[in-house]
């Protein structure tokens, strides 16, 4: 700690920058070693997305969980869906593409499956729908084509780090 003091005993600047990117580094390469996985990280990363969350999106490993990525971009393409890229970076920051994840939250439902589609606000969708790749890309098209997008929990950071072009009409 004492390294990081300058000569009148206070903390110098450049110093702690240079610490704070030194953590981000190490941050990132957890994340491509597979910590991204555990429960603890992924709640980081929507919790704190200015530190982890940029590496994960804008990087997507090439084999994470490949056959429900090309669910997703199959689905997309054959409804002409023109944001299939941002589709694809949806279903991986909600659920790094796992059917099976939820996330419980109390008195306002579960988010289910690889858009995270929640009951509390959405009880037309059944937990089976919730989970399957073709049905949840679907509804998801739908709700994004209707302007709804903004219900995601992902969709403001992947918009804002992405640049992606406004898609209300």
């Amino acid at each position: 700690m004492n390294q990081l003091r300058n000569s009148k005993g206070r903390f110098a600047k450049n110093k702690i920058s240079i610490c704070f990117l030194i953590m981000i580094s190490v941050m990132t390469i957890m994340a491509w070693a597979g910590m991204q996985e555990s429960k603890k990280y992924t709640r980081a990363i929507v919790q704190e997305p200015e530190k982890v969350a940029v590496a994960m999106i804008n990087h997507l490993p090439a084999s994470s969980n490949a056959p429900v990525k090309q669910i997703i971009v199959n689905v997309a393409g054959k409804r002409k869906f023109k944001y299939t890229d941002y589709l694809v970076r949806l279903s991986y920051c909600e659920s790094r593409f796992d059917v099976t994840r939820t996330n419980d939250n109390g008195e306002f439902g579960i988010d289910r499956g690889p858009f995270q589609i929640n009951n509390f606000f959405h009880p037309e969708v059944n937990d089976k729908q919730a989970r399957d790749v073709i049905f949840a890309t679907n509804w998801t098209i739908d709700m994004i084509n209707a302007g709804r997008q903004h219900e995601w929990a992902c969709d403001k950071l992947i918009k804002g780090k992405l640049n992606y072009i406004a898609m209300n009409k």
